[in-house]
């Protein structure tokens, strides 16, 4: 079972249908329906009771459903956290402490007012 799965029984779960669902993702109908097949055998039981065509969510259909809510929510966050933040974006400086007073202060400003997602670490000691 992966987010796929999860996303396609999600889809099928509100569509009330697998032919709605598989239009809503663009895949086959045939690719919905293992989906739907891959993740009842992963879990040994039926997720949809099919009678006369129609589609009918089951106990655990419903559990599942719970489930992959929250998982899908926060896969969306974890997807939006890691894309839209460079965690790697940081900048360490050494200076003495008359470097320090005459030029870092006003660099460090520059800096801060230029890219004020990026940390900045500094580190200001004698010359020995």
């Amino acid at each position: 079972m992966n987010v796929r799965h999860l996303k396609i029984f999600v889809s099928v779960f509100r569509n009330n249908s697998i032919t709605k669902a598989s239009k809503e993702l663009y895949l086959t109908q045939p690719a919905v329906s293992l989906a739907i097949k891959e993740l009842e055998e992963t879990y040994q039981t039926k997720l949809f009771s099919r009678i006369n065509k129609k589609l009918y969510i089951t106990d655990a259909g419903e559990k599942l459903y719970e489930y992959a809510l929250s998982i899908l929510d926060l896969y969306k966050k974890m997807e939006d956290d890691m894309l839209h933040h460079n965690y790697d974006e940081y900048l360490r400086i050494g200076s003495s402490i008359t470097i320090a007073k005459t030029i870092l202060a006003p660099l460090l400003k520059k800096l801060k007012e230029n890219h004020s997602n990026r940390q900045i670490y500094t580190y200001v000691n004698n010359s020995e």
